[in-house]
């Protein structure tokens, strides 16, 4: 969950409009929430795909 959080502080820096995204990421890695985590970034990859 260390390695997922310092890529969320990595996204956070390179971009603002990734805040949104990263901070929730985070806040689900911080309660270990692994499967939410999952499906958080799998709905994410099906919206970016369908664009």
């Amino acid at each position: 969950m260390r390695k997922i959080r310092d890529r969320c502080a990595y996204l956070e820096e390179i971009d603002e409009k990734y805040l949104p995204f990263a901070n929730k990421i985070k806040d689900l890695a911080q309660g270990f929430q692994e499967k939410a985590i999952v499906t958080l970034i799998e709905k994410y990859l099906n919206f970016e795909g369908a664009k």
